[in-house]
């Protein structure tokens, strides 16, 4: 039974990862400028034409590497969240850590030209990024303070807080696009869609560079999110501070 739930599970991780590789080359090769797998192949090579290479390497390539460093990133996300929350369908949605980070992209959207203008050049297109990532990280902190009663984190409080600064989040939204002009309402949506457009490999090295420190912690702490799954009473008697 133990060897056939094995072979299940491969097989079921080996047709995602062939579809995953198969979305990955048709965003390589189909666009307004179509080009075949050959090439795709001769542009990553180095022996294709300087149009192709140029749409490959410094365009398509940078976005699909982008967009697998992001997807493993909320995946890693999703299952932390499961397991601090014992509950297979949570995920940073759910107790406010996207409306968080939202708030602090829609307000660098709006009104980043106005706090920008003194930041150096180099740090500027990094703005967006870090407001996201400094918004979900005060909500988070904010929630898990909330919702800690007697050295205990009470999850079905840790929720309902979620749960209040979501709508507090949408309301901030809300105004942010009100007060926006279009070009802001165009970049706000476009975020919030996921849109991968502004994609290059200096993004796209900086975001690896963060998934795979997240990806060492978080399997270091696998054995701790487990035990969390049987609550944190039993967890502490089972050996965990």
């Amino acid at each position: 039974m133990y060897r056939l739930r094995i072979t299940t599970t491969f097989k079921v991780f080996a047709t995602l990862g062939v579809v995953v590789l198969a979305i990955a080359a048709a965003e390589l090769v189909y666009g307004p400028v179509s080009l075949s797998l050959w090439g795709v192949a001769g542009a990553l090579l180095g022996w294709g034409d300087p149009e192709s290479t140029a749409i490959v390497t410094q365009i398509r390539a940078p976005r699909a590497l982008l967009g697998l460093v992001v997807g493993t990133a909320l995946a890693l996300s999703g299952c932390a969240l499961q397991g601090v929350l014992r509950n297979p369908l949570a995920d940073p949605g759910l107790i406010g850590v996207t409306g968080g980070a939202s708030v602090g992209a829609a307000a660098t959207i709006v009104l980043g030209d106005t706090f920008a203008m003194g930041l150096p050049k180099d740090i500027r297109p990094y703005l967006l990024p870090i407001s996201a990532f400094l918004g979900s990280s005060l909500v988070t902190g904010l929630i898990f303070r909330l919702s800690r009663r007697s050295n205990t984190t009470s999850v079905a409080t840790l929720i309902l807080a979620g749960v209040a600064i979501n709508s507090i989040a949408g309301a901030a939204i809300g105004v942010m696009v009100y007060i926006s002009d279009d070009q802001q309402l165009r970049d706000l949506t476009f975020w919030t869609m996921g849109s991968l457009a502004s994609a290059n490999w200096t993004m796209v090295m900086v975001t690896l560079a963060v998934v795979v420190i997240a990806t060492t912690v978080l399997t270091r702490m696998g054995r701790a999110l487990d035990l969390f799954q049987i609550g944190e009473r039993a967890a502490f008697h089972s050996g965990l501070n």
